[in-house]
């Protein structure tokens, strides 16, 4: 529980009047073109790997294991719910990446929410074993993540597509 309230923290820090001037966060749609909206995801998708990738072995470090990441290495349970089992400092490390967006790329809130959905869905993939599949010895998760990426990204796209143009021809 506290770890979705240190991520649910985000908007009320980047929308602070100090330091929301700072952020490259935009709030008219219409400030960037369609193929900007879209092709942002994957750029976020790609900053948030490296800094997974770095943070988590930072986190892997032994003078730093106890204190971010033992909670989550004793969960022992495969399930969903293992995604979120993490210490507050972990937490705290692994909402960065919001921060690290929303101070380096401009970005539209929606974007937050659709990358936090998808990367919620995502982790309780991983963390429930479902990644795991089989098939002649050679491990297909990680393909199948990508076809999840790249269906999810689509859709989203779409349904975008989709308000943009009901917004812009009056239709309600």
């Amino acid at each position: 529980m506290i770890t979705f309230c240190i991520f649910a923290l985000f908007p009320l820090v980047l929308n602070h009047p100090l330091i929301k001037p700072h952020t490259t966060l935009y709030t008219k749609l219409d400030l960037y073109p369609l193929w900007y909206w879209i092709l942002i995801f994957p750029v976020m998708l790609i900053m948030h790997d490296t800094y997974f990738y770095f943070t988590h072995r930072m986190m892997h470090h032994p003078r730093s294991f106890n204190f971010f990441h033992l909670v989550h290495h004793k969960s022992t349970n495969p399930s969903p719910w293992a995604a979120f089992s993490f210490n507050p400092s972990e937490a705290v490390v692994e909402a960065g990446i919001i921060y690290v967006f929303a101070f380096t790329i401009p970005i539209h809130f929606l974007h937050i929410f659709v990358f936090l959905i998808f990367m919620t869905a995502y982790m309780f993939t991983v963390t429930s074993g479902m990644n795991s599949i089989q098939k002649d010895s050679i491990n297909i998760g990680s393909a199948s993540g990508s076809i999840l990426l790249l269906i999810i990204i689509c859709i989203t796209s779409i349904l975008k597509g989709i308000t943009d143009c009901i917004l812009h021809l009056g239709i309600e």
